[in-house]
Formats: structure tokens, sequence, C-alpha cells
């Protein structure tokens, strides 16, 4: 089932979400099935069919694997144009390959981490941890990180497609790391990896990915890669910010508006 929320307040939507829900039976041991919907009007026609279209868009795109999209040309260009920047002007050294351009900040020196003990009161009926607590934990620490690397107080936009990998049990412990990957103008975005560690094998394992935009008041500083790893996180995070943009796009062209002047940074988007 896909379920749409919205929450508006004076007419004016603040937030909008996208559920993927599954179905289980009675003894949760195996998939349940769901009644049709049949659309009744022409406004539930057109809810109807975005509905299929989306589904078409996930299956065709698989966002989950998004980290494992080899770069393109365009994008081994904007790597070499990262790292051209970035070799000063008197280009690398053998003791220093690297140089920082004004307004700049390296990816890693901005990026934040914790460790939770989660209690049997955030576990669900399957007794293992609530999606819901670990999605908050994860936006939390992102929240921290983007309000330390803009000295502002930044507004969340946009959540990309959130999939648990694993199934966090209760008696575990859960690394949350949150990487500052990609920044433009008044947009700041974050990859939170969450990570658990069982309580009884004390094994690690990986739960999910969150990809989340920012928006800040005023223009924030870049932040540039300075290996290839941290490179692959940059273009990761540059995908998903443009997922953000098409997203507001499409969102805009439903309703009938024109795009917004401060999508380019010159303001605040709301």
């Amino acid at each position: 089932m896909e379920i749409t929320a919205y929450v508006r307040q004076n007419g004016m939507l603040l937030a909008k979400a996208i559920f993927m829900i599954a179905a289980r039976d009675a003894t949760n041991s195996g998939p349940a099935p769901v009644n049709p919907l049949t659309p009744a009007n022409e406004l539930e026609k057109c809810f109807y069919h975005e509905a299929l279209e989306r589904q078409k868009r996930r299956e065709g795109k698989l966002p989950h694997l998004e980290t494992k999209r080899k770069p393109s040309k365009e994008e081994e260009q904007i790597m070499y144009e990262v790292f051209t920047r970035t070799k000063g002007t008197e280009g690398p050294t053998p003791t220093d390959m690297t140089a920082l351009p004004p307004d700049c900040r390296w990816m890693s020196n901005w990026h934040r981490r914790t460790l939770l003990h989660p209690f049997p009161e955030h576990r669900n009926e399957a007794n293992t941890i609530f999606g819901g607590f670990i999605i908050r934990n994860a936006i939390e620490i992102a929240f921290i990180t983007a309000s330390l690397f803009s000295n502002n107080y930044p507004v969340i936009q946009f959540i990309s497609d959130v999939t648990f990998n694993h199934d966090i049990p209760v008696h575990s412990y859960m690394k949350l790391k949150a990487y500052v990957v990609y920044t433009q103008d008044n947009y700041v975005q974050l990859m939170t990896v969450v990570d658990a560690i069982d309580g009884k094998s004390f094994t690690q394992f990986h739960s999910n990915t969150l990809h989340l935009t920012f928006s800040c008041r005023q223009k924030v500083p870049e932040v540039l890669p300075k290996s290839y790893s941290e490179a692959l996180w940059y273009l990761t995070g540059r995908r998903y910010f443009q997922r953000f943009l098409e997203s507001i796009n499409r969102d805009l062209e439903d309703c009938g508006s024109s795009p917004p002047e401060n999508i380019n940074g010159e303001g605040e988007c709301i």
C-alpha cells in the first residue's frame, strides 16, 4: 500500500510524506492480501495514476542502490574539477597534495557520531527497535551536524527514500554517524549511517542509510572531498540533492505553480 500524508496549516503545505507499507497476516509469519482500490472520481483517479507513476520510478531507479552506481562521464568531470581546485596555485607538493580553496571546508572534518543503547520501550511488535525511533535519532544527529557546519538553525526540507536493510534487535547498540557530503547555496546535504552492534555476539551490522536535505537562512561554506571515497560520497550527495530539486519541481507542476526564485539559494524554501 502507498499512503500519502499531508501536513497543512492555514492552507499552507508544510510537509508531505509518502509511505510504503506491506501487509502481514495475523500471525506475522507472511504477507497478507490487500483489498484493491477503485477511484471514484476524477480527483481520486489523478492520485491513483500519480501513485502508479511513482511505483514505476521506484522499480526503474532502485534508489537504495544509488550509492553503488558507477560515476557517469559528467560526474567524472566534476570529480576532476574538484581535484583541480584543491591542488593549489603551485600544484601538489610531496608534503601536501591538497590545498583548501577560500570559503570551503574539508568533508573529513565535518562528521559527528554517537552510540545509543535502546531499551525495550523502543521495540515494536516484532521485538525489534521501532523504525520511527531509528529515523528520529538519525534526523537529530544530522540536524546537529548541519547546525554546527552552518553556524545556523537549519530547517529540514527533504528525506530521501528510507529502506531498512536489517532489523535491530532490542538488545543491540546503535551507532549513528552523520556526514556533510554536499552543499549548494544555502542547502546542506547530509548522509547518516545507522549501524548496530549485537548485544550478544557483539558483531556489527548495517541497518540503513538516510540522505537528508537542510536549508539555512544564508549561503553555507562549500564542502569538498579530500579522498576518492569522499569524492564518491560527494557525488552521491549531489544525486540526492538533484532528486530533492526534481521532487520540488514535480510538486509545483502538480499544483500549477512556477519554481520559486529561492530554489537557487536566494531565500528560504518552505
